[in-house]
This record gives structure tokens, sequence and C-alpha cells, in this order.
């Protein structure tokens, strides 16, 4: 059906009634007809004057014809399904999506990626007018809007163009089309359109359930615009990972760092020079070279001299994407582990002081001693570990004050005593969730029958690095222990050679509970008097003191990041040091020593730092997602499976001229002008050959009258 876009000027179609009004005046003048008498006469037949009449009525119709299609030229016609001849221009709700990922941050010769999505954006304005509603929502992982069904206006549109700013959000293209079907289907503006501004990067899956049978298959329909940006750049080499390979860190001790460097250039090798960065200084580099789609994983050999909370980076060399050349991580390493011992008798005999000291000599450790009756004169918030050697009966508040130490994060050592009271035993270690002691195996001094040490858990943290290759150990023989019976989630780090456990570990709300099957007691085994006692008493007090390290997240930019500190009281409350040196106070909640925190937005990659009045008391990681290195694009048939009818807008076509089309179809002037053009050359070669055959020869003129 014909539309008219300009229909104001329809009123000068009466002009094509003035050739009309001219033909019908000219009839009644007088003409002069020459003729020479008889000769003239014979030469008027009837034939002569039907043709001249039909070619005045020809000339008649063609100055008509080219009248009335210039003026419906100007009038605009379309060519389209709707309502009317003079239709009124509908009001619009508009869902306008931006791509403002991490993978738009690209830069080429031409300038960023992002700021030709920029310029796309401006160029829808002109679609718009007052009466238009506008929602602007950014396509990335949290969605974000920029505008929510505001009315359009000038002040919109500068507002919203200096808010498309560079990010290092994941694209969430899926999310953002299907938000947009949400508003829209609850609009009740009859127009109602979907405008998508993106590299249409293939990182994510995008629905296909959205438009059932294409978005004209409902009245109104919602039509989708795919605006694609191409990426131009093809030499990128991006950060995948990067992570501390131990388990167990010391100061002066060599650990190891991985991180996966990853070319995605589809057909240039590529070579970069890698930097491993710890607390702010370069202490590590390796050179890569890398074929195309292929992907590397670099290691670096390194020792910290400092203790306390370190934050790491892995980078690579400048390239068009410099968002993805780093990857970050952290990892803490005790500057002091305080321990406390804990014993049933002032001034008992025990091996742990002797077996702790090369680390307390070395400042590694701080140990203090105390007998277990004066428990309540005690501050558990003071140490990272305690060792209790639990002998005869234990009072029941040391029970809760020992849960409160594991649940914060510390780590407990239980080592049973000669003559303990195994239903008091067996209370402790069921609040710790761990097992329970069924009974005494063997005779203490006694070594004419010795259970000897059977199989390690070898895989367990405790010994990482311990061995260098040979893991033989010298004969370790237990002349009496207790029979224990973990529980299911438990784990048996040691056994003896009859398959009885001798070593158990159980995870503990924040922290480690550790029981073994015997006392450190030269009567019960010669444990005590072997070189392996030494590290692994360190490495069971050290590893609870350093395994927070291991339930640091490592998370997404956008994604939010819940953590529980436990502390002493915090009077001043959290502040949030994020990468950029900006601070900001934590909103958080206190339970005991615990504090729940939410970190709703991490919108920069990088270490976030968590302080609570001048200590750091937690710092996290926050990485880009490796998705935005991917260099493969959605084409125009990708999205079709999305909608079948969109609107694939390429940067060489004008957006206005495309929508406009579509909302009120196929312009016809050009081709009324066209057809005009060529009704006007063929009425000047019909008025030329009329004027040829009405001019009498010469002579015929001489004798000439007039005649009415």
């Amino acid at each position: 059906m014909f539309n008219f876009l300009n229909p104001t000027v329809l009123f000068a179609l009466a002009a094509g009634l003035i050739p009309l009004i001219i033909h019908l005046l000219n009839r009644k003048k007088v003409k002069l007809i020459p003729f020479s008498s008889i000769h003239f006469l014979k030469k008027m037949q009837q034939r002569e004057i039907r043709r001249l009449r039909l070619r005045q009525l020809l000339l008649l119709i063609l100055r008509t014809l080219i009248i009335l299609l210039i003026v419906l030229a100007f009038a605009r016609p379309t060519l389209q399904r709707g309502s009317g001849i003079f239709p009124r221009r509908s009001s619009t709700e508009a869902v306008i999506i931006i791509d403002n990922s991490l993978s738009l941050n690209s830069v080429s010769l031409t300038g960023s990626l992002l700021e030709k999505v920029r310029q796309r954006w401006i160029q829808l304005e002109p679609l718009f007018k007052s009466g238009d509603r506008i929602t602007v929502l950014l396509g990335v992982q949290p969605l974000q809007f920029l505008a929510r069904s505001e009315p359009y206006s000038a002040q919109l549109w500068q507002k919203v163009t200096k808010e498309i700013q560079p990010g290092y959000w994941q694209q969430n293209l899926s999310g953002a089309l299907r938000q947009a079907v949400v508003i829209l289907k609850r609009s009740e503006f009859p127009n109602r359109e979907i405008y998508l501004l993106s590299d249409f990067q293939k990182n994510e899956s995008l629905p296909t359930d959205l438009f059932p049978g294409g978005t004209g298959g409902k009245t109104p329909p919602i039509k989708l615009f795919c605006l694609p940006v191409p990426q131009t750049s093809e030499e990128n080499l991006s950060l995948d990972s990067a992570w501390v390979e131990n388990r167990l860190i010391e100061k002066m001790q060599p650990f190891r760092v991985e991180a996966v460097v990853h070319n995605r250039s589809t057909e240039k090798y590529l070579n970069s020079l890698i930097s491993l960065v710890l607390n702010g200084n370069r202490v590590a580099q390796k050179n890569v070279d890398l074929a195309p789609g292929t992907q590397q994983t670099v290691a670096f050999q390194v020792a910290i001299q400092q203790g306390g909370w370190v934050t790491g980076m892995v980078e690579s060399e400048d390239d068009p994407l410099m968002e993805d050349n780093r990857y970050f991580f952290n990892f803490f390493v005790p500057e002091n582990v305080r321990v406390l011992h804990l014993t049933s008798a002032p001034g008992k005999r025990s091996f742990v002081p002797l077996v702790l000291e090369p680390a307390i000599g070395q400042g590694l450790f701080q140990l203090t001693r105390a007998h277990i009756a004066d428990w309540s004169r005690l501050d558990f918030n003071e140490f990272d570990v305690v060792i209790l050697e639990a002998d005869q009966s234990l009072p029941e508040g040391l029970f809760y004050r020992l849960q409160q130490q594991v649940q914060r994060g510390g780590g407990l050592v239980i080592l049973p005593g000669e003559n303990i009271v195994p239903a008091t035993m067996n209370n402790l270690l069921e609040r710790f969730k761990i097992g329970k002691i069924l009974s005494r195996n063997g005779t203490p001094g006694d070594t004419r029958t010795v259970v000897s040490l059977g199989r390690v858990d070898w895989s367990h943290p405790i010994f990482e690095g311990l061995f260098e290759k040979n893991r033989m150990l010298n004969p370790i023989d237990f002349a009496a222990y207790y029979r224990l019976k973990p529980a299911s989630s438990a784990r048996i780090i040691m056994r003896l050679a009859n398959g009885d456990p001798l070593l158990i570990e159980q995870i503990n709300g924040g922290g480690s509970v550790y029981l073994f099957a015997a006392p450190l007691n030269l009567d019960w085994s010669n444990l005590p008097t072997r070189g392996f006692v030494i590290p692994l008493f360190y490495r069971l007090v050290y590893y609870p003191a350093i395994r927070k390290v291991q339930e640091r997240m490592n998370i997404t930019v956008g994604y939010p990041f819940a953590a529980t500190v436990r502390s002493r009281a915090v009077s001043g409350g959290f502040v949030l040091q994020r990468p950029d040196g900006v601070e900001e106070k934590i909103d958080f909640q206190a339970r005991g020593n615990e504090y729940f925190l939410n970190f709703k937005q991490n919108p920069l990659p990088g270490n976030y730092r968590v302080l609570a009045g001048n200590q750091t008391v937690l710092v996290y990681s926050v990485n880009v997602s490796p998705r935005e290195s991917v260099a493969e694009y959605f084409s125009r048939s990708d999205l079709e499976r999305v909608d079948p009818q969109l609107w694939w807008i390429e940067p060489s076509r004008e957006v206005a001229k495309v929508v406009i089309a579509t909302r009120y179809g196929v312009e016809l002037w050009t081709y009324l002008l066209l057809a005009a053009f060529v009704l006007l050359l063929l009425e000047m070669l019909v008025a030329y050959t009329a004027s040829r055959r009405e001019q009498p020869p010469p002579g015929e003129l001489e004798g000439a009258s007039t005649v009415n």
C-alpha cells in the first residue's frame, strides 16, 4: 500500500489541470490558416484532422502526467503495508544495546573500535524525535543501563555519548537481548525497535528463542537492527591465566609461578617478552615465540624475601589489545607463625619445643607454652596454631575456645597423651567432626611387637617440595598407638603398615585440625628420633597458617565477590583499596569475630586490598575474561538464527536510510522523478514532430485568408 511521508504537498496535484485549461482556452482563439485555394482544401482530409487531434490529446496527457509525477515525488510516496494514505509518524520505543566489552578496546591505525561504536551511536540520533522513548543498555556482564525508558532529547544523546567509555567487562549480548525483548513486550508503543552495536565477538552462544518465527510474527513487530563494527587487528597475544604452583610458600625458599600465553592471531607468528612482577618489582623475564593459534605455558622459579600478602602479575609487551596483556594473582607468606603449646602439667617434658626449635631460631615461629588449666587467661586470637598435648581430663570451656580458634582460620594439632580419658577426648574430637578413638593398641616401651609406618599421602601440601627425588624414610616403628576411626569427611594423611590411620586431617570452618594416633613419646615410637619428625611438624604448623591463600578467589571483572574475615574487633570498619588507588568503605555484617564482606562491583582488573586500619586483612585478584581475546566473530547468517528478519547494516550504508525504509517502506520519489524526466523527453519529441508536420511548404502561404 502507498503511504506518503510528505502528504502536505499533495494539494499541488491540482496543478495537473493547468494543461487542460490551456488546451480548452486555445480552442476558442481565432486561428490564421494559410491556404492556396483548391490545392490547400484537397489536403485537408478527414484523416489528417484525426491525427492532429490525437497528437494534441497525447501532448495534453504527457504534460498532465509530468506535473502529477513531480508533485507526487515531492510528497515522498512509500510502498509498504500500513493503514491509510496519510499515516501519522508513530512513536517509537527503542532499546539500544551498546557493546563496550574489553574486545572493543582494540586499537588500529584508524583508531579504537569503541570510537567507531560511538560514531554509530551518534548516527542513530536523527531517527528519533520528541515523543519517542529510549533505553540504552551496555551489553556486558553485568548488564548496565545508561538510560531507562527516557524520552528522546538532544541532552540524552550527549549524556550517553560521554558515558560510552572503555571497559574491561565480558560481552553479554545474550542477556542484553533478552532484557530488551522484556522491555519492548511491555511497551504500548506500536513501533518497537532493538539496535545492537557490537563487534559480535563469538565468545558466547546467542539465544534462538526470542523471536519464534521471526520478529515479524506478531503485530506490531519487534525489529532488530544489527550494526557491526568489524575487528581489523590480527596481532594479539593474551595472558589467559597465571598461578602459583606451590601450595606451601616459604620465605627465602624457591617457588614456581606459571602462566599461559596465547597467540590469538590466525595467520602471524608472534613473539613477546613475558615478565613476572611481585609487589611492584619485576623479578624475572622470559621470551616466547608462538605460532598462529597456539599457546604456551611459561614457568618462573623465584623466591620471596618478605612475608605478608604478596601481589603478583604476569605481563607481556604491548599490542593492539593491551588490556589482556596482564594477569593478576596473590598469595600469602606468614611473617611469623604464632604457636600456642598447651600441655597437661607445668614443666612436663615434651619433644614439641625441640622439634620446632629450628623454625623458632630462624624467627619463623614464635612459641608460647602454657598449662591447660590456664586456658581461660589466654587470648586465642593472638595465635595462628594451637598444639594440644592432651592428657587425662579436659575442661569443657576449652573446647569452645578451640572451636573459635579453628573457625576463624587457625590450626589445631592434637597429640593425645599417655593417660587420656577416651570419653573426654572423643567429646573434643566430635566438636571438629574428625573421628574418634576406639582403643589403645600395643604396649608402650615394648619393642618386641611393633607396627611400622605404612602408606603416606605424598600429594598432601604438607609434603610439597619436601623430597627432591627419593622419598625413602628411615624405619619408623610404633610400639603403641590409639586406634582411630576417622570421620567420612576426614582425610587420612599417614597410615601404619597394618592400615590403621596415623595422621588425620579435617577442614573445619576456616581452619585445619590434625589428629595423631600416638603421643610424641619414645616409649610409644621412635618418631621423635627420626629426622622426618622436624619437617613433618614444621609443615603441620606452617600449612594451617598459610592455607588461607588456597581460599582466595580469582574472579572475573564485573562479577561480585564475597569473603569472610576472621579477626579481632574492628573499630573503624573495612576499607577497600582498588587497583587505581581509589579507596572506599565496605559494608559488612559481623557475627562474633567473623566479618562478612560483599564486593558487588569489581570494574577494574588488578589486585584489590582490604584494610582494617593500617593492616591488610585480605587481598583478592580480578582479571579480564580470556573469552574477550577470542579472534572469532559472528556473521550475518549467525545472527539470522536469532531473528530471520533482522536488518544487518554494514558501516558503508546509511543507518538512517535503512531504518526509515523499514518504518515507512521503499521510497518511490526517485522513480517518479525519473519517470517525469522520461515523459518530458517524450513530450518534447512529440511537440517537435508536430510542429514540423503542421508547417506548410513554402508558397502555400500565398493567398492565405482568415477563417473562424
